[in-house]
């Protein structure tokens, strides 16, 4: 494809370069970016046992409040409504938190390596897609952790609260 853009210039008359070891660069960067998929699954999967598990210690510690709440007929959105948009707001600035260390990531690649290899990393409307997807998947994650946290105390019996 190189090629072919750069023969569409006068000055240009022949090309010669190796098209295997372009053939097997173009492997290695496929084999590689499988890695790193299975590596940010991995990451992914940690990271949402993490968020749950914490989201699930806070809202244990609450767990009586919750049964409370019940016994004087709350509704459960209403109940879980404080929950809810604690999580939001957490997600919402873990994302942005997520967002600032990716930016720097991006700025430092483009700073040292954007410049030795001749390309311009950043592509800005694909950064923005990323930061607000790292945001909204950041409150939706927190959110569907505390929604099934409370869901699991609401539908508990009074007595296995205690134990």
């Amino acid at each position: 494809m190189i090629a072919q853009s750069l023969q569409r210039y006068g000055i240009i008359h022949d090309i010669y370069y190796q098209k295997s070891l372009v053939r097997n660069i173009n492997d290695n960067i496929k084999r590689i970016s499988f890695v790193f998929l299975i590596v940010a699954a991995v990451l992914m999967l940690i990271s949402f046992t993490l968020i749950r598990n914490t989201i699930h210690l806070a809202v244990y510690s609450r767990r009586l409040l919750i049964k409370t709440m019940q016994l004087v007929v709350a509704t459960r959105f209403f109940i879980a409504r404080p929950f809810l948009n604690g999580s939001m707001w957490r997600g919402f600035f873990g994302g942005l938190l997520a967002d600032v260390l990716l930016l720097v990531a991006i700025f430092l690649l483009q700073q040292n390596y954007g410049n030795t290899i001749g390309v311009n990393i950043v592509h800005y409307n694909i950064i923005v897609i990323m930061l607000v997807f790292v945001v909204i998947c950041g409150m939706l994650l927190s959110m569907l952790s505390a929604w099934f946290s409370v869901n699991r105390y609401l539908n508990r019996d009074l007595n296995d609260i205690y134990a």
